[in-house]
């Protein structure tokens, strides 16, 4: 093998492993927007649902009058029964929202997904002109697998805490002392 073969062989080594390492940035900052979406979605549609509902479950029970006159035609057995679902409704929503906390997933995943995409953006433009396998692309590439690291472990450790401040009160304090 000549001197030539060799640096290309080191070469094509070095930009495979680029192509593999934005690759990865790249899937993750697919999957962190496609999460972001969805849980926002799901967030705002959660919330316009229990703010119209919260609205409707009052009228109801207002409506259904003791003197057997109901709302808007609808007699109050009817109507106290429509309440009762509407308010089992409003307590699982509650319940739901406070387990998968998407208001605070999908923001965190927003920041995760704007702060690859500025790694990212860092990444190439440091690499521009710079030779794969120089000390200054080296350096570079480093610089993205650390940043992608600290920013995907904070994300997860946003998703965790908040999964785990579902624990039973017991188990906050058994984790707490250690034992």
């Amino acid at each position: 093998m000549t001197d030539d073969q060799s640096v290309e062989s080191q070469n094509s080594a070095w930009i495979a492993e680029q192509e593999r390492l934005i690759d990865v940035v790249e899937s993750t900052i697919d999957y962190y927007q496609n999460v972001t979406d969805r849980t926002r979605v799901t967030q705002r549609t959660f919330v316009i649902a229990t703010m119209v509902l919260g609205i409707i479950a009052p009228i109801l029970v207002a409506g259904a009058r003791p003197d057997g006159a109901g709302l808007f035609g609808v007699p109050p057995v009817t109507i106290n029964s429509i309440a009762i679902v509407i308010t089992v409704l409003l307590s699982i929503m509650e319940g739901l929202r406070r387990i998968f906390r998407h208001e605070q997933r999908w923001i965190s995943c927003h920041i995760a997904l704007m702060a690859l995409e500025t790694a990212l953006g860092r990444f190439r433009y440091l690499i521009v002109n710079v030779p794969p396998g120089a000390d200054a692309w080296k350096l570079a590439m480093s610089d993205l697998r650390t940043e992608f690291e600290n920013i995907t472990v904070r994300e997860r450790e946003v998703f965790y805490s908040g999964m785990s401040s579902l624990a039973p009160k017991e188990d906050k304090v058994k984790e707490h002392q250690g034992i």
